[in-house]
């Protein structure tokens, strides 16, 4: 899949960009649709099925992530902990597609490895409640790795954690 994705990037002109990230989530799809195979599982077991990427279902998604992330930088701008700062050269909307093929392969592997089959097989063993307590702390612990991490980092990713498989819960939509 890497000469693919580099291919692609080079035809819509994105430098800069690896597709190390990509060639992750790919395997990771790969391999949730082997489990699933062995398992006997449909795609709607992790919340991938044709029902899951209802455009209603999508929208609510999507407006819960902007809310969630909206009202605290709202807070940080009123408390004056966040403000503008001049950036590089170059567009803004060049940077945010740069930023967007880097994270959404990341954020496809993340949700594929913790809220996918994962916590599909956890919640028909233990139920809802443990299932999200053990993805969300494991989805923390993930983080472990990223630059600058600390205590307060790890909590913080966890309750993301929490917060995700919420929205999982409520929409039964991995998309979401």
């Amino acid at each position: 899949i890497g000469p693919l994705v580099t291919g692609v990037f080079a035809l819509i002109g994105v430098r800069g960009v690896s597709n190390e990230e990509w060639i992750q989530a790919a395997a990771v799809l790969g391999g949730t649709a082997v489990v699933l195979k062995i398992d006997k599982r449909p795609w709607r077991d992790v919340w991938l099925g044709r029902d899951a990427a209802r455009p209603g279902l999508l929208g609510f998604g999507f407006a819960i992530g902007a809310v969630a992330i909206g009202v605290p930088i709202a807070l940080l701008i009123g408390l004056h902990w966040l403000r503008e700062a001049p950036g590089g050269n170059g567009s803004w909307w060049a940077a945010a597609l740069r930023i967007s093929l880097l994270l959404l392969p990341a954020a496809l592997m993340e949700e594929l490895t913790t809220r996918g089959y994962l916590l599909s097989v956890l919640k028909d063993a233990w139920g809802w409640p443990w299932a999200i307590g053990v993805t969300s702390i494991a989805f923390g612990l993930l983080h472990l790795s990223n630059n600058g991490v600390n205590v307060e980092s790890v909590v913080l990713v966890t309750m993301a954690g929490f917060f995700l498989a919420g929205i999982l819960y409520v929409t039964k939509s991995l998309y979401a």
